[in-house]
């Protein structure tokens, strides 16, 4: 978690929260779009590959500015369509309720 412990990449957390792909963004300018997908076994972990991927895409890439993360792995491999539990977006959306096992985190501009 080199960038997130280093200071480097800071993010506002939000529990009980997700912003699925396709919602609406935040600041009302289009909507969510998931731009990679992963299983990590910590929300922070998330947010370190949201970091990563800033870092290896570079200013020539789609931007990681926020995540959405389920720790409830049960249910992500049961449906075995999401893809992982760990959610890069290219934007945060607008809060929507999320379960109990669902937090999101968006990049401090």
């Amino acid at each position: 978690m080199d960038d997130v412990l280093e200071g480097r990449t800071s993010f506002t957390e939000y529990c009980f929260t997700d912003w699925p792909n396709g919602a609406e963004a935040a600041d009302g300018r289009g909507n969510v779009t998931d731009i990679s997908r992963t299983t990590v076994d910590a929300f922070e972990a998330c947010m370190e590959a949201c970091a990563k991927y800033n870092k290896k895409a570079g200013d020539s890439g789609t931007q990681c500015r926020a995540i959405t993360y389920n720790a409830n792995l049960t249910s992500i491999i049961e449906t075995g369509k999401q893809g992982g539990n760990c959610f890069l977006k290219d934007k945060k959306g607008v809060d929507l309720q999320g379960s109990a096992e669902s937090a999101c985190a968006a990049i401090v501009a």
